[in-house]
């Protein structure tokens, strides 16, 4: 992009309303080269919706497919089998083996119980999409989908060029958390057992603020730290793997970090986390960290989001930023933030959310809404009437927003 390009889209007043999202054009054309796409339509790609990359006219892209609770799988492999709040269908896990001995042994068992849930996710959406074929075609769209015609199919049943299903292993971010925390905490220092901290997430940390703040104070995802960032990437690299054999024909398994703002909500069904987190807190969103976790400024938050390779992300995921707009009034400062910007896109980032506002303007639109109803904010690829929102994303706007994520 043309520095005076750049300039244009990154001026102060575009950013208190919740505008622009900046996506990186290079790693978003190798995201589809890896897809499958021809090099020569690679130009033509656009942004499905909030964060997905799609051919348009082309295909159809199932954007929550197959979207599952990553923290779920780590509750059952430490605790049996079961959740630590509720009970789960016995189709949802797998056997309970006997207690992990092993770091190796609980990174294991937590990809058994995330594989499962991968599978029944996806299996789901299948018989879904069938159905659809069968019961609920479409002949309108699909007479405008690339292919359909010619195949005599309807996009749902194989018509479309590119079926596109994301697979979204929600809270990946905090699974690499807890992980790091409890390698380090139970089989490296070996100061507690891992019942010991599966009994006090269990109950919330009741009684146990002391050991949530060990757990917290471990390396965490978005501060440049190597453990954490290298545990992410495991996971990462691991989802990729499981996804790949799931594609045939022109049906792509496309895996992402998309949470939109369900994150909340998958927070809210879990108990206390590994990694610190309290029963009900919502989970990172998008490729971010929790709120108060990333203590190290944006561009180590920009090292980690990029620790692992987004291209192979191809569902779509962003970054999620937050800073005072006033600053980029200075010429110095802007200049910094869209340095900022071309690191993440050089590293392979697919796209950045920024919103330009802060605490204190939301505090004040809290307290009085009816002179604030214009306030604008970056939710997930779109923008929204910050006074509009649910109170639990307001919550966790404002959360966000004094962290200065």
């Amino acid at each position: 992009m043309a520095p005076e390009t750049l300039d244009a889209v990154t001026q102060p007043a575009l950013l208190e309303m919740g505008q622009p999202t900046f996506y990186g054009e290079l790693p978003c054309r190798e995201a589809l080269r890896r897809r499958g796409v021809p090099e020569a339509d690679l130009p033509r790609w656009v942004a499905n919706s909030c964060m997905g990359l799609m051919m348009p006219g082309e295909e159809i892209s199932d954007m929550w497919a197959a979207v599952v609770n990553a923290p779920l799988a780590l509750e059952l492999a430490t605790n049996g089998g079961a959740p630590y709040r509720g009970e789960i269908p016995p189709a949802l896990g797998v056997p309970a083996g006997p207690p992990p001995q092993t770091f190796a042994d609980l990174y294991a068992g937590f990809l058994a119980h995330l594989d499962a849930l991968l599978e029944w996710a996806l299996a789901r959406n299948a018989a879904r999409t069938d159905w659809i074929a069968e019961h609920w075609p479409n002949p309108f769209l699909s007479a405008l989908t690339a292919d359909c015609l010619e195949r005599r199919l309807d996009r749902a049943g194989g018509g479309a060029r590119y079926h596109i299903v994301t697979v979204e292993p929600m809270g990946l971010v905090n699974v690499a958390d807890a992980l790091t925390a409890v390698r380090r905490l139970v089989y490296e220092q070996q100061r507690y057992t891992l019942a010991d901290l599966v009994a006090a997430a269990r109950d919330d940390f009741a009684g146990r603020e002391d050991l949530r703040q060990e757990l917290l104070a471990q390396p965490k995802y978005g501060n440049g730290q190597a453990e954490a960032d290298e545990q992410l990437r495991a996971l990462a690299e691991h989802v990729v793997a499981w996804a790949a054999p799931h594609s045939s024909g022109s049906r792509y398994v496309a895996p992402s970090f998309h949470t939109l703002n369900a994150h909340i909500a998958a927070g809210a069904h879990l108990g206390g986390g590994l990694e610190g987190r309290r029963a009900g807190r919502p989970l990172a969103k998008n490729v971010g960290t929790t709120p108060g976790l990333a203590r190290q400024g944006h561009t180590k938050l920009v090292l980690s989001a990029t620790a692992f390779d987004q291209r192979d992300f191809d569902g779509g995921q962003a970054l999620d930023l937050s800073l005072q707009a006033a600053t980029l009034r200075s010429p110095g400062n802007r200049r910094k933030f869209q340095a900022l910007l071309r690191t993440y896109f050089e590293r392979s980032g697919l796209q950045v959310q920024v919103n330009g506002l802060t605490a204190d303007q939301l505090h004040a639109a809290l307290a009085d809404p009816d002179e604030h109803r214009d306030l604008t904010v970056r939710i997930a690829g779109y923008s929204a009437r910050f006074v509009g929102l649910s109170p639990a994303v307001q919550e966790e706007l404002v959360e966000r927003f004094e962290a200065g994520l």
